[in-house]
């Protein structure tokens, strides 16, 4: 991946054809990137040959690794004990890695998540109670299958 960590490196962001190498490189997985917007690093729609649709997901170098490794912890944690609700999978690289290092200093790194089709609240108007209900139940799921969860990363002050 000599490549692509000089890209990394040099410009500190990928292009939609560094994203589709490094879904190759790293994850085996033949697909064409599209950009999506984000709060922080990049983000990746991946649509593989074969139909399949995953997120890729490149870290801010303002992202520690703890910080990382709490959120793939907690997608395992639902996976395994609420692997009904609707939330994305934690996908591995051809090594097995969760979390990808993409440059020699590691201040850049990958991660690969199942997609999961839908549309945004926010652009969904008006709210109908069904819906809000839902909401609410599998927020309520997500609370439950959490409360066994701890990791030292998830006591911080956010925005």
């Amino acid at each position: 991946m000599t490549d692509l960590n000089t890209s990394v490196e040099r410009h500190a962001t990928l292009s939609e054809a560094d994203a589709a190498r490094l879904a190759w490189e790293q994850y085996g997985l033949r697909a064409t990137a599209t950009a999506l917007p984000g709060e922080m690093g990049q983000n990746f729609r991946l649509r593989a040959d074969d139909g399949r649709e995953t997120i890729l997901k490149i870290s801010d170098p303002s992202e520690s690794w703890d910080c990382l490794d709490f959120q793939v912890q907690a997608l395992d944690h639902l996976a395994a004990h609420a692997p009904t609700l609707p939330v994305p999978r934690v996908l591995r690289d051809q090594a097995g890695r969760a979390i990808v290092p993409l440059d020699d200093d590691e201040e850049h790194h990958a991660r690969l998540l199942t997609y999961l089709p839908g549309r945004l609240l926010v652009h969904v108007n008006p709210h109908p109670p069904a819906l809000l209900r839902n909401l609410g139940r599998v927020l309520g799921e997500m609370d439950a299958a959490l409360q066994s969860f701890s990791h030292p990363a998830m006591r911080r002050d956010l925005k």
